[in-house]
């Protein structure tokens, strides 16, 4: 355990657990990449899109703009944070 942690407690609940009361879920907006970019080595096989802001949803893409080859693979990875921006 790190130092300065106590160790969880076990308590009894006597309350009632009911569901949440939320609105649902809605389509808000749909948003552009505002910076993209591939690797500076040049092999154009790894691309970044910055969407300028931290985003919750799904995505959305038009796989006619990308103009993959046949038996290509996209592989997709999302992230808050990029590091080292070119």
């Amino acid at each position: 355990m790190p130092a300065g942690w106590q160790p969880a407690a076990t308590v009894t609940y006597n309350g009632n657990l009911r569901l949440g009361m939320l609105p649902q879920i809605t389509h808000i907006v749909e948003l552009e990449g505002v910076k993209t970019w591939s690797l500076p080595d040049g092999s154009n096989t790894k691309y970044f899109i910055d969407f300028a802001q931290n985003v919750s949803g799904y995505l959305k893409l038009n796989f006619n703009k990308l103009k993959l080859k046949s038996g290509q693979t996209l592989t997709l990875r999302h992230a808050e944070v990029l590091t080292h921006p070119p």
